[in-house]
C-alpha cells in the first residue's frame, strides 16, 4: 500500500473542484462505533484461558460503498477503539465500515501489520461491520461494537496492538510524535512461515502460531527498536537460550531485543508480568506452553556475558524496582532502581555511535562514560556479579608489567584475576625449583574470556612459550635455572574476539620434580576404615622416598578438622613427622 503526501497544487485543485460542485445536492452523515479484538491472556504456564476483548487502537477506519469498494470517508480509532467520521454523500447505497491494521489516516502512529507476501507489498488486514443496505445519506450510522475473534480475525490485530505498545514505550522516552518515527512493519498470515519469527532490517516476520505470543512479537519488535534508535553488530543465525558461549555480539543483540518488550509490559502493565518470557504452541485453549523463563532468576547454569538471557537480565535489573510487577511486588530485588531514561540514554547516545563491536561490556562502558555518567558503580557491580560478570579491577592490581609482577608458587592456590580495562595485562613472578617441569594454565574462565599466557625467562624479556594457538592448553616449561620466571596474561586480540573484559583463575603447578628431589610413593595408596564408636583400629601405611633428595613429612587431619588436634583425639600417628632418606 503506497503512502503519499498530497502536493500543494493537488490541494488547490481539490478546493476548486469543491467550489465548482456547491450547487449539487449534498448530504452529510456521521459514522460512529467501536472496533475491538479478542486477546488471549498469558502467564508463566502459557494461556490463562481468559480471552477478553480489547480496543483496536489508533487504527485506520474507512467508510466504503460495499458494491464498488470506493472510499467515501476515512478516519481512525482512538485509544478506546471508538471512531466518529463525518461523511459527505448524496446517494442511497450499501455502506460498510472497516478498520485496518494500518495508520495512513492516523496522525498519531506509523505502523502496519501486513498480509504475508514474499516481499513487503502485502495489504493490511481488515475487520468489517455489518452492511447498511440502501443507506439514506441523511441518516447517521452507528455500527455498535464490532469484534475480531481470537480464532482468526483477532490474530493480526493483536500483533498490531503489540506494535503500538512498544512505540508508546519509545514515545515515553524519545518524545515527539509516533507518526514521525520510521514505519514499523510486521507481516503475518495464518498457516504461513510456521515456527519463524525474525527481523530482517525492514520489518518483523511472524509465524502463524506466534500471533498471540506477545513476548515473541515484542522480541522481534525489540530488534526494530534497537535498529532505529540504537545499534548492534548482531551477526544473526541460530542461537540458544542456554548457550553461555555464543558470539557475544549475537547474545547482546538477542538479549537486548527481549529487554525492550519486557520494559514495555512493565510500563503499561501488560501480561505476562515483565520478568517472564513465555512462548506457547499457539494452540487454542488454556496452557499450551512451549517454554518459559524468569528474566530475574534465570536457570542457574546460565551465566556470563555471552548468554542472551543474562544480557536481558542485567539490563532489566538496572530498571527493576519495588514497583515492578514481578514475583515479589513491593520488594526491590536489586541494588539499583534507575529510571528507563538512564538505560535508554546509553542505547541512544553511546551504543548508537560506538565504533566497537557492540557487546554487554560496551553497555557497561557507556553507562559510566563521562558523556552519560549514570554512576552507581557498586550497584552495577552487584547486578553484573550476580551472573558471574566481573567488570572491575582484581586484588592484584596494579600488576601490568614485569616490575609489578605478583609472586606465585606452585603450591599456592590459583590466583583469581579480572581482565578489565583496555589492554589489561596481568603479570606473575613464578617461583620455581631448578630442573623442575611446570605448567601454567587458565581455569574457570568467564565465557567470552580468552586469556593468552606468555612465559618469560628470568630476564622478563626472553619468551619461553605461549598458548595463543589454543588457550585451553597450558604453557609447559622446564626451569633451567633457579628463576624466577614470569608469566604475562592478556586477552586474545586475534580474529573473532569481540570482548576485552572477563575473569579467570591462573593455576601454576609442578608437574615433574627435579631428579634430585624427593618423590613420594605410598603403600597402600589409600586407607578407608569404618568402625563403631568406641573402637580402636590400627592401620599401617608405608611411605617410600623413590627420589634423589630427603623427604620431609608430617600428617594432619586436614579434611575434617582445622583447629587444635588435641580437641579431636580420635587419630594418632606414630611417628607423626620425620624425614625419609632417598631409597628408604
Amino acid at each position: 500500500m503506497m503512502r503519499a503526501t498530497r502536493a500543494p497544487w493537488l490541494a488547490a485543485l481539490v478546493a476548486v473542484l469543491l467550489l465548482g460542485s456547491l450547487s449539487e445536492t449534498r448530504a452529510d452523515f456521521v459514522a460512529t462505533g467501536v472496533f475491538q479484538y479478542q486477546d488471549r491472556e498469558l502467564y508463566r504456564g502459557g494461556f490463562t484461558g481468559n480471552e477478553p476483548y480489547r480496543p483496536i487502537r489508533l487504527a485506520d477506519v474507512e467508510v466504503l460503498d460495499n458494491t464498488t469498494s470506493s472510499i467515501l470517508a476515512t478516519g481512525y480509532t482512538d485509544t478506546t477503539g471508538y471512531f466518529s467520521i463525518h461523511v459527505t454523500d448524496s446517494q442511497t447505497r450499501d455502506v460498510v465500515v472497516r478498520v485496518l491494521t494500518d495508520t495512513q489516516y492516523c496522525p498519531f502512529s506509523n505502523r502496519i501489520t501486513q498480509q504475508y507476501t514474499s516481499g513487503w507489498s502485502g495489504p493490511p488486514y481488515a475487520l468489517e461491520s455489518a452492511v447498511f443496505s440502501n443507506h439514506d445519506p441523511n441518516t447517521d450510522i452507528d455500527i455498535g461494537t464490532v469484534g475480531a475473534s481470537s480464532s482468526i480475525a483477532g490474530k493480526p490485530f493483536n500483533i498490531f496492538d503489540i506494535q503500538l505498545d512498544e512505540m508508546m514505550w519509545v514515545l515515553n522516552l524519545e518524545g515527539g510524535n509516533m507518526n514521525d518515527y520510521d514505519l514499523f512493519r510486521a507481516r503475518w498470515a495464518d498457516g504461513v512461515a510456521p515456527g519463524q519469527a525474525y527481523y530482517d532490517g525492514i520489518g518483523i516476520t511472524l509465524g502463524s502460531e506466534v500471533a498471540y505470543d506477545d513476548c515473541d512479537i515484542g522480541h522481534e519488535g525489540g530488534h526494530f527498536i534497537n535498529d532505529r534508535w540504537s545499534r548492534d553488530n548482531n551477526p544473526g543465525g541460530t542461537h540458544f537460550l542456554g548457550d553461555n558461549n555464543q558470539d557475544p555480539r549475537l547474545s547482546w543483540g538477542e538479549g537486548i531485543a527481549s529487554y525492550y518488550p519486557s520494559m514495555t509490559r512493565e510500563y503499561l502493565g501488560r501480561d505476562p508480568q515483565p520478568n517472564l518470557y513465555v512462548r506457547t504452541t499457539g494452540a487454542p485453549g488454556a496452557g499450551n506452553l512451549s517454554f518459559t523463563y524468569d528474566i530475574e532468576s534465570p536457570n542457574g547454569a546460565w551465566y556470563g556475558p555471552a548468554n542472551e538471557v543474562i544480557i536481558t537480565a542485567v539490563v532489566y535489573d538496572t530498571n527493576d524496582g519495588p514497583d515492578t510487577q514481578d514475583d515479589d511486588p513491593g520488594i526491590d530485588d536489586d541494588a539499583l532502581d534507575a529510571p528507563y531514561a538512564d538505560t535508554w540514554q546509553v542505547m541512544t547516545d553511546y551504543l548508537r555511535y560506538s565504533g566497537n563491536p557492540r557487546t554487554v561490556e560496551d553497555f557497561w562502558d557507556g553507562w559510566f562514560d563521562p558523556s552519560i555518567n549514570n554512576g552507581h558503580e557498586q550497584e552495577m557491580i552487584d547486578i553484573f556479579e550476580a551472573f558471574q560478570i566481573e567488570y572491575y579491577l582484581d586484588d592484584f592490581e596494579d600488576d601490568g608489567s614485569v616490575g609489578l609482577a605478583n609472586p606465585i608458587g606452585f603450591l599456592d592456590d590459583p590466583a583469581h584475576h579480572t581482565l578489565y580495562g583496555v589492554d589489561d595485562e596481568d603479570w606473575h613472578e613464578l617461583n620455581v625449583v631448578e630442573n623442575g617441569t611446570f605448567q601454567v594454565r587458565s581455569t574457570e574462565r568467564l565465557p567470552a574470556t580468552y586469556p593468552v599466557i606468555t612465559v618469560y625467562d628470568s630476564d622478563g624479556v626472553t619468551e619461553i612459550g605461549n598458548n595463543s594457538d589454543d588457550i585451553n592448553q597450558p604453557v609447559t616449561f622446564t626451569a633451567v635455572g633457579a628463576g624466577p620466571y614470569y608469566a604475562k596474561i592478556n586477552q586474545n586480540s586475534g580474529f573473532g574476539i569481540y570482548t576485552e573484559y572477563g575473569h579467570y583463575n591462573l593455576d601454576f603447578n609442578l608437574t615433574q620434580a627435579p631428579p634430585e628431589s624427593a618423590q613420594i610413593q605410598l603403600s597402600p595408596s589409600a586407607i578407608i576404615e569404618s568402625a563403631p564408636i568406641p573402637a580402636t583400629v590400627s592401620d599401617t601405611m608405608i611411605v617410600y622416598n623413590v627420589g634423589g633428595g630427603p623427604l620431609h613429612y608430617t600428617t594432619s587431619d586436614r579434611d575434617r578438622f582445622s583447629g587444635d588436634p588435641s580437641d579431636l583425639p580420635w587419630l594418632t600417628e606414630d611417628p607423626a613427622s620425620g624425614t625419609v632418606d632417598p631409597g628408604d
